[in-house]
């Protein structure tokens, strides 16, 4: 009740790609990010971003590139998308993540 669950997305083009939508969890609490890429090269990085606004009004906030083997934990407050984007256009890469919610999660992703 209170985690997104595990989750592993395949990523073959660096299109800009929500791994978090906001609505999933209740806003401002003190819930838990986990990310990991699960790349092997560290040639292979993903951009992570705090993304929100209207479609119309987009605004993002790079947070930084999370190379191949290395992972991140972050507080994350529920009022923003998560946002990734691949480095790579050519090499498959999968990246695993999952929210420890601070209360039960309210949607599924």
């Amino acid at each position: 009740d209170e985690t997104t669950g595990l989750r592993t997305k395949k990523f073959t083009s660096t299109a800009i790609a929500i791994i978090v939508e906001h609505n999933e969890l209740t806003d401002d609490k003190a819930h838990k990010l986990y990310i990991r890429n699960a790349s092997t090269s560290k040639a292979n990085y993903f951009y992570i971003a705090y993304n929100s606004g209207a479609a119309a009004q987009t605004t993002t906030e790079t947070i930084g590139k999370l190379y191949g083997g290395d992972w991140m934990l972050m507080p994350y407050d529920g009022n923003t998308d998560i946002t990734v984007a691949s480095s790579s256009a050519t090499d498959t890469q999968y990246l695993e993540y999952m929210v420890f919610a601070d209360g039960v999660v309210t949607a599924a992703g």
